[in-house]
């Protein structure tokens, strides 16, 4: 492993350890649940009637991402997640791969375009 490697690794384990932990107590303190661990026992049905009117779909300008996670996650029911949109989008830019540089074709493979 490089030594960017190194840092970028404990960079994100800080982020998980200071950030992340730190909102899932605060969401546990809260009781607010992302996604069911196990079935209710006491619905006969998980089919419920939408009651809002508010859009439900909604689309992400990928241009000004940070932007539209805080605006989405500000409003829900833990609204601290909005605080960490700047921090997943620097760690999204710095882990992105990169493209690879096409190799030249061997002349000895025929290419179709």
């Amino acid at each position: 492993m490089s030594e960017n490697s190194e840092q970028i690794e404990k960079q994100l384990s800080d982020f998980y350890r200071e950030r992340i932990v730190t909102l899932s107590e605060l969401a546990r303190e809260r009781g607010v649940e992302f996604f069911p661990l196990g079935s209710d026992k006491t619905l006969e049905s998980y089919y419920t009637e939408r009651q809002d009117e508010a859009d439900y779909i909604h689309e992400i300008d990928s241009t000004n991402l940070a932007e539209e996670l805080r605006s989405l996650w500000s409003n829900g029911d833990l609204p601290e997640l909005a605080e960490i949109a700047d921090e997943l989008i620097n760690f999204a830019t710095l882990l992105q791969e990169k493209e690879s540089e096409p190799e030249d074709v061997s002349p000895f493979i025929y290419a179709m375009f």
